[in-house]
């Protein structure tokens, strides 16, 4: 997460900036909120995310219009920037299994940007790293 803040502080996009995160197994997907709490444009998807075990959420799934400044994930990491945080895992709203979040905030034209990854934890979980 530090070397995708990083490289966005740097001027890279974000889509190029995640992909090493985003080839990891059980990664999930990769999302960008301003300063505010607000996405910034869309989720970007693992290659190899697992399937959504809840379909009743998917209309949640991909929402560029989401608003996240009341999650744990987004206070922590502009409350101690250049810190990565972790949550405990949780039931995603975009219908994937428990997943864990990380965040940092990186700064773009002199202003925060919080990136966010979801590791699904199930999957992490199932092959010993819990």
């Amino acid at each position: 997460m530090q070397d995708i803040a990083a490289r966005i502080t740097s001027g890279k996009p974000i889509q190029s900036c995640c992909d090493e995160f985003l080839a990891l197994p059980g990664a999930i997907r990769c999302f960008a909120l301003d300063g505010e709490g607000h996405q910034i444009g869309p989720e970007i998807m693992s290659p190899n995310a697992p399937a959504r075990n809840r379909p009743d959420f998917q209309s949640l799934s991909g929402n560029s219009q989401g608003t996240w400044s009341r999650r744990d994930f987004f206070r922590r990491a502009v409350k101690e920037p250049g810190i990565v945080q972790v949550t405990r895992q949780y039931c995603t709203l975009t219908g994937y299994a428990q997943c864990v979040t990380f965040s940092i905030v990186a700064g773009v034209a002199g202003k925060p940007m919080v990136v966010c990854g979801d590791v699904d934890w199930t999957s992490h979980a199932k092959v010993g790293h819990a």
